[in-house]
């Protein structure tokens, strides 16, 4: 990794980063999707080739915060325990998108990027696994919880999501949600999630960029959406 963004700047980016994407959803750890006796086979997941140019892919794991990456690359360590984050409204932790897959059955996926010359992190993640059929009530998501604030890892950030247009796929149902987290000292991260069923299987995928404020200037939005696409597929072929 080039090192122009210093260790302290890279570690800041990457928190705000899953701020970011737990603000949409993707990354919290209680679920309320239906048990599985087994994840889903780790077949079914996208590959290298499939992310966007320049990505490094995660290794894939059980729904888990990333620890490491393939090759050389770092990525700083940083848990996003529950009992840590505090979600206002309250009831807007409870319907949360992200919570449709089982946890302890479900696989997380996906990858990660920063710019040399600026050091301004992407992460794209995906997680898969069986889940309950729910999808289609985000619409109760944007009604009750356009705003939301949320105070974790010891920053205080304020939430905006709004409907966006998921893309084309051979998904059973899908849905997508755009949100811009602003945090304390007025950095905005914006973030795209995108939410599809696929048989008994839930697909929730996230695009963060800790430099892109408004979600219509997200970095490689239209390759992330190929990749939702992409895991889509391989899920209603292989799943």
């Amino acid at each position: 990794m080039n090192d122009t963004a210093s260790a302290p700047r890279q570690r800041s980016l990457w928190r705000r980063a899953v701020i970011g994407a737990a603000a949409a959803g993707v990354l919290l750890a209680g679920g309320t999707g239906t048990a599985a006796a087994d994840p889903p086979p780790s077949s079914v997941l996208i590959t290298q080739e499939d992310l966007p140019s320049g990505y490094v892919l995660f290794d894939s794991a059980l729904l888990e915060p990333p620890d490491d990456a393939e090759g050389d690359a770092e990525i700083p360590d940083v848990d996003l325990p529950m009992e840590d984050m505090t979600v206002n409204p309250p009831e807007c932790g409870a319907v949360s998108p992200g919570e449709q897959t089982n946890p302890a059955t479900s696989l997380l996926t996906g990858g990660w990027a920063m710019e040399p010359d600026t050091g301004n992190l992407r992460m794209l993640s995906i997680v898969v696994g069986e889940g309950s059929a729910n999808v289609s009530e985000t619409q109760q998501l944007l009604e009750q919880c356009s705003t939301v604030t949320i105070s974790a890892l010891g920053i205080t950030s304020t939430a905006r999501t709004s409907a966006y247009q998921p893309p084309a796929s051979s998904a059973d149902e899908s849905v997508g949600l755009a949100v811009t987290t602003t945090d304390g000292d007025g950095n905005r991260t914006a973030t795209v999630m995108l939410i599809a069923r696929v048989g008994q299987h839930n697909v929730v995928a996230s695009l963060t960029d800790t430099e892109s404020g408004e979600v219509d200037q997200l970095s490689d939005l239209e390759e992330f959406e190929q990749t939702f696409a992409a895991q889509v597929h391989r899920v209603k072929e292989l799943g």
